[in-house]
C-alpha cells in the first residue's frame, strides 16, 4: 500500500502522531526492549504498535498542523489545508483509515484521540 510523505510529527504522552501529506493521522504506541549486552554498547530496539488511523477530506487535504489540547481528556488540535496534486496518483483515500468527512479543505477540526 502507497503511503504519503509525512508532514508533521508530535508526542502525545509517550505516543508517536504522523500527519501525512494525504491528511491522515496515524497514532503509534512506542514500546522499548533492551537487547543482549555480550558488548559493551547498547542494544536497544524500539518497536511501534498502530493505534489509531484517520483521514480528513478524502485524501483532497493535507495536515498542516497538529498540536495538544491540554484538557480533560487529550485532545489533538489539526490543521489541514488543501493537498498538492504532483500527478493523478498523488491523492489517495486509505481505506481501512477513519475517514472525517470536511465542509472544507481548509480549517482546524478537534479530535479525540483515545
Amino acid at each position: 500500500t502507497a503511503a504519503a510523505p509525512v508532514a508533521k510529527l508530535l508526542d502525545i504522552n509517550g505516543k508517536l502522531v504522523c500527519g501525512d501529506a494525504w491528511g491522515a493521522i496515524r497514532i503509534f504506541e512506542l514500546s522499548s526492549s533492551q537487547g543482549s549486552s555480550e558488548e559493551s554498547n547498547n542494544n536497544n530496539t524500539i518497536s511501534r504498535r498502530q493505534c489509531a488511523f484517520l483521514q480528513f477530506g478524502g485524501g483532497s487535504s493535507s495536515i498542516a498542523c497538529m498540536e495538544q489540547v491540554v484538557g480533560k481528556h487529550v485532545l489533538l488540535a489539526v490543521s489541514i489545508e488543501p493537498a498538492v496534486e504532483r500527478d493523478s496518483n498523488s491523492r489517495m483515500v486509505y481505506p481501512l483509515a477513519t475517514s472525517f468527512r470536511v465542509p472544507s479543505p481548509r480549517g482546524v477540526y478537534i479530535v479525540d484521540t483515545m
